[in-house]
């Protein structure tokens, strides 16, 4: 899964929602930790882990992630189960299992 920000309009997408393997955020626009973590925090994705220009993990809410999947199936909910639990296994889930680490891409 890849959570895709534009600064510029500050939409947040979710492409990939069936591949499981993977998990970051993509951000297309000028380095600008301000404007990201506003962007995540007024479309309830989530938020910067250390909102400077330098920040390079993003704190994606767990409901935010079966928002924007728009799936309620149980094979899908299955698999994303399975996916938090290996991030709780490396420290990736945080905040009692409502965020996941998640690492910043700049484009």
């Amino acid at each position: 899964m890849l959570i895709e920000v534009d600064l510029a309009p500050g939409s947040v997408t979710l492409t990939g929602a069936d591949d499981f393997t993977r998990f970051h955020v993509s951000v297309l626009g000028r380095q600008d930790g301000t404007r990201l973590d506003a962007v995540l925090r007024a479309t309830a994705t989530g938020e910067l882990d250390d909102a400077s220009d330098a920040a390079t993990d993003a704190l994606v809410r767990v409901d935010a992630v079966r928002r924007m999947a728009g799936r309620a199936d149980a094979q899908w909910e299955a698999h994303f189960a399975a996916m938090l639990d290996f991030a709780r296994t490396k420290g990736w889930l945080i905040d009692h299992g409502s965020a996941i680490r998640a690492h910043i891409e700049w484009d």
